[in-house]
């Protein structure tokens, strides 16, 4: 392992069957391979945090002057920017990935459902707690009805009391007259029918005095009995509305509380999609580039045969130019004064061409 360290990082994937698995179990934080290195980079770090150390902490150091001038190219250097391999390349990164953020996911989704259903308890718990605050004040409202009609009624009895007692105090005074009538019958006549007016009148008095207070007795049942049902009607009535009002905050929270998880769902899709799109256009720019190489490549096989044309098309030139000076040499050999006619023709032929692969050549040129 200590050797391969030192060997080309392109090829000793290739070169060592152990060294994909080893790089896997680096990425999970397996104990048997962190033990191998100088410091643990996951010691204390969260998925999928791992593959950001393999990023920032890993970097190539290929040897040189010397076979321990470097160390390992997997050592760490703390704050390098330098990548020892990329994520992707690792065997299993991507599936181990997905795996973590899977998970991560599920537990979110699970702590939100929990989160709502304690909610939600307990609002069924404070609503409970309202309807029985509610179902003790009007059982204390009824209770106070109750003893305020026992009071009432209480009153009543009384003042039949009072009215039974005044009547029979009424017989035994008109007994107790009727036997002094008797006995003074004829020797008090006026004096008995004074007192019998007076007693009439008061007799009278006395009835009044006893309906006036029988119909005061039942008004003040009547209106001890009211004042009570009214105050017990607007005493379930406000806290019918204070249930109410509570009801309603509780069901605003719960919006409330919904609202900002479709807010934070929607952050988490568009920063995924932020993502997708940087990636595609990163492939997109690998496309144009490798398009631009290809291109030029092209370009370059093109200006070659082109080269090689012109080359050719000047070697073929430069042999039809010897082949001319040949001819005038020829030529010059007869005496002045012209030419044979059997040589005219293929002279100024000769001369043509020449003309034609000149012009030709300049424009090329």
């Amino acid at each position: 392992m200590h050797l391969a360290a030192f060997e080309d990082p392109h090829t000793v994937g290739t070169k060592h069957k152990w060294f994909p698995p080893f790089l896997a179990a680096l990425l999970k934080n397996n104990s048997a391979v962190t033990g191998l290195l100088e410091r643990n980079p996951f010691h204390g770090a969260e998925p999928p945090a791992h593959i950001r150390v393999l990023r920032a902490e890993y970097r190539f150091a290929p040897p040189s002057d010397g076979i321990f001038s470097k160390g390992p190219w997997w050592e760490i250097r703390k704050g390098s920017t330098e990548m020892f391999v990329e994520p992707e390349e690792v065997p299993g990164a991507q599936e181990h990935l997905q795996q973590l953020l899977a998970v991560r996911e599920e537990r979110r989704r699970a702590a939100e459902a929990k989160q709502r259903a304690a909610e939600e308890a307990r609002l069924r718990r404070e609503e409970a707690e309202e309807l029985r605050r509610a179902a003790e004040a009007k059982q204390r409202a009824a209770e106070e009805a109750r003893l305020r009609r026992e009071e009432a009624e209480e009153l009543h009895r009384r003042v039949e009391a009072a009215r039974r007692a005044a009547e029979e105090l009424k017989r035994e005074q008109e007994a107790k007259e009727e036997q002094e009538r008797e006995a003074e019958a004829r020797r008090q006549e006026e004096a008995a029918a004074r007192e019998k007016a007076a007693e009439e009148e008061k007799q009278k008095a006395r009835e009044k005095a006893e309906k006036e207070a029988a119909e005061a007795a039942k008004e003040a049942a009547r209106k001890a009995q009211a004042e009570a049902q009214a105050q017990a009607e607007a005493q379930a009535a406000a806290e019918r509305e204070a249930l109410e009002r509570k009801k309603q905050e509780a069901l605003e929270k719960k919006k409330a509380a919904e609202k900002a998880r479709k807010e934070e769902e929607e952050r988490q899709r568009q920063i995924a999609e932020q993502q997708k799109r940087e990636q595609e256009e990163a492939k997109a720019k690998e496309a144009q580039r490798q398009e631009a190489a290809r291109r030029q490549q092209e370009e370059q096989e093109r200006r070659k045969a082109e080269a090689q044309r012109q080359a050719q098309q000047a070697e073929e030139e430069k042999k039809k130019q010897q082949q001319l000076q040949q001819l005038l040499v020829t030529l010059t050999k007869h005496e002045l004064g012209g030419v044979p006619l059997r040589n005219a023709i293929r002279l100024s032929k000769a001369a043509n061409r020449h003309k034609t692969a000149t012009a030709t050549a300049a424009s090329t040129q």
